[in-house]
């Protein structure tokens, strides 16, 4: 198995839970923020025999670094996506598609943001606001979702090949 990748990961709580209950023998979080970075590494507890490595850079650095395709079982993306301009999004997702099988995947619609604004008085002024059609335009190419949050590369499988049989449920175009 490969080891789980974190992009952005934050905090750390998420990463450190993913790793506790799957206790890879390897795991690799990037994160951008110096000071959540710093935070996240009293967080992320790595279980025995866990090599962990945390990385301090953005997303567009990590996809200029070479790498082999197919380095990742699992990627964790949460929240992200609304921080990159388009050119980036469209440069970022196939690198990723191409060196992971599976991304778990959170990120704000326009209808979202407006609704956490109404409804928490959260704005965000570094997110952009993009719809659910225009994420779709960036992820499709790239991944089919597969289910609540799920996308699978589609550099790997397609439905001859999937471990998921609910072909129904796909997003395939």
């Amino acid at each position: 198995l490969f080891p789980p990748l974190d992009v952005g990961f934050g905090l750390g709580h998420l990463f450190n839970a993913v790793i506790q209950r799957f206790r890879p023998a390897r795991a690799v979080g990037i994160e951008p923020s110096v000071h959540a970075f710093d935070v996240a590494r009293s967080v992320i507890r790595p279980p025995k025999g866990c090599r962990l490595k945390l990385l301090c850079m953005t997303v567009e650095e990590w996809c200029a670094r070479p790498r082999r395709p197919a380095s990742f079982d699992l990627t964790l993306c949460t929240s992200v996506l609304q921080y990159l301009d388009d050119d980036t999004l469209a440069h970022v997702l196939p690198v990723l598609a191409a060196r992971t099988r599976f991304v778990y995947l959170t990120v704000p619609t326009d209808v979202e943001a407006r609704r956490m604004l109404a409804d928490y008085n959260f704005a965000d002024a570094y997110a952009r606001h993009r719809t659910r059609s225009e994420y779709r335009a960036h992820i499709d190419p790239h991944f089919t979702i597969i289910g609540n949050r799920l996308l699978e590369s589609r550099a790997f499988y397609d439905e001859t090949s999937s471990p998921f049989s609910e072909l129904l449920y796909r997003s395939d175009n």
